[in-house]
């Protein structure tokens, strides 16, 4: 992709991560070194555990603060913006955690399901299948409005936690494409996320739909790469140079 001529022709997904693991050495790019031509998608953390161990997310506080250091959270790797999810909510709530990584999601919610840790931060649509079933319990998500698939979960801002963690999908291609291939990407993309059926699969799979244009695509990567920086900080995670 870094290495693709800046035609319009050659287009990727670009992650959440870009905005920050160039400052832990995971990555040695950033959006700076692509294209963003729009946001497509937005989904927040939801702090999730195994049905019968806690009913609540003041529960969950309350028996952590009792036994710092013994809560085991899992989630998609060091680094990467589960694992800081959890690390947010543990700053804002004054909780000590154990946090596990994982190659992915799916191993840290088997690891749940198995007892082999107390929760996971992963997004809501990663544990929707468990949660109808009735084998997890979802206590809250971290977004700033509950999730249409959950509309009984409240946020954490609802109980009072200032915590607003989500991961984004946004599309872009390498740097240099000029504003007019641009603006024919964007908006070309754009009407395909007003299509009824791409509205509809992606409702079925339980991923939040967040059109934002090319300004407000590059804000929402800057407001979040903020937000983060000092939990990557108070992780030890930034690289020394």
């Amino acid at each position: 992709m870094l290495q693709a001529p800046a035609d319009g022709y050659t287009l990727a997904i670009l992650p959440v991560e870009l905005g920050f693991l160039d400052k832990t050495g995971v990555y040695p790019f950033s959006f700076k070194n692509f294209t963003m031509i729009m946001n497509l998608n937005t989904d927040p953390a939801a702090l999730t555990v195994k049905t019968g161990t806690f009913k609540s997310v003041q529960e969950f506080i309350a028996y952590g603060k009792a036994n710092p250091g013994k809560l085991k959270v899992g989630h998609s790797g060091t680094g990467l913006l589960w694992h800081l999810a959890a690390a947010t909510f543990a700053r804002e709530t004054g909780l000590e955690l154990v946090y596990v990584p994982f190659d992915g999601a799916a191993p840290a919610i088997a690891a749940l399901l198995g007892g082999q840790i107390d929760a996971v931060t992963v997004s809501g649509a990663e544990v929707s299948a468990q949660v109808r079933a009735g084998d997890l319990t979802m206590l809250a998500c971290m977004g700033d409005k509950r999730l249409a698939i959950f509309p009984n979960i409240p946020t954490l801002k609802e109980l009072g936690i200032n915590v607003n963690i989500n991961t984004f999908r946004g599309l872009g291609g390498p740097a240099g494409i000029p504003e007019e291939r641009v603006k024919i990407l964007h908006d070309g993309f754009k009407k395909m996320m007003e299509d009824p059926e791409f509205v509809n699969t992606l409702n079925k799979m339980g991923l939040g739909i967040d059109y934002r244009n090319t300004e407000d695509y590059k804000k929402l990567a800057i407001e979040t790469a903020n937000t983060l920086a000092p939990v990557i900080e108070s992780l030890g995670l930034v690289r020394k140079k």
